[in-house]
């Protein structure tokens, strides 16, 4: 994967097929935390980190994402 940054108002798809939009960073909140966005297809959302790596479903296994354009 290549190295980004997750950037509001960006699309970005996991392993797993989910798709996220991000609408929020601020840098001020721990590491693991300064990313928030919303999956696409649920209001779910959820915490990553700015590199594009998130605790997928509280395992602390870390999910990549990959930037996608919106569907």
């Amino acid at each position: 994967m290549e190295k980004f940054q997750l950037k509001p108002g960006s699309f970005y798809k996991a392993r797993d097929g989910e798709v996220w939009c991000c609408f929020k960073v601020n840098l001020r909140e721990p590491v693991q935390a300064q990313a928030r966005c919303v999956q696409v297809s649920s209001d779910r959302v959820e915490y990553f980190f700015l590199d594009g790596r998130y605790d997928s479903a509280g395992k602390r296994e870390h999910t990549l994402v990959s930037v996608v354009s919106p569907t």
